[in-house]
């Protein structure tokens, strides 16, 4: 099923690990609008910013599978509402953030995780985008969030 020109539902719920363990990522009706609405408003939008395709790393999980990749337990991935990119022609997190920011993208969350790929995520049903700035490193081996800035990029 196509969610957007050029992004499927397949690819935003694939995953290597729900399959070996055999656990169900189907997405249901809602989590499939939500994620179609990132499609279009985020997506779509920071593919052509760009200029090159967008590999998805992760995007929908359910619960069970949420648990089993360490997610947070309140992850937007959960409800259609986030997904990790990187960008298939080797551009860096910081670049896909520098764009997202220039082409004013209405992104709840946006985070350059570890310098390997960007978090973004859409607001929660209701509520008006954050557009918070993070940047994930590890420090003594846990994960540290630091908040940036728009100046920090453009």
């Amino acid at each position: 099923m196509r969610l957007s020109q050029n992004f499927t539902l397949h690819e935003l719920t694939a995953s290597d690990t729900a399959r070996r363990r055999g656990i169900d990522n189907t997405a249901g009706t809602y989590v499939v609008d939500r994620l179609t609405e990132l499609c279009h408003t985020i997506l779509e939008p920071l593919r052509i910013g760009i200029g090159s395709a967008l590999c998805v790393s992760s995007g929908y999980r359910s619960k069970e599978l949420n648990k089993a990749v360490g997610g947070s337990a309140t992850s937007q991935h959960m409800v259609g509402e986030a997904v990790d990119v990187y960008s298939c022609d080797g551009l860096q997190p910081r670049d896909i953030i520098k764009v997202a920011l220039l082409e004013n993208l209405p992104f709840h969350q946006i985070i350059d995780e570890f310098g390997r790929w960007v978090h973004v995520s859409i607001a929660p049903e209701g509520e008006e985008p954050r557009r918070e700035i993070k940047i994930a490193t590890r420090v003594s081996g846990r994960t540290k969030y630091t908040t940036m800035q728009r100046g920090d990029y453009v």
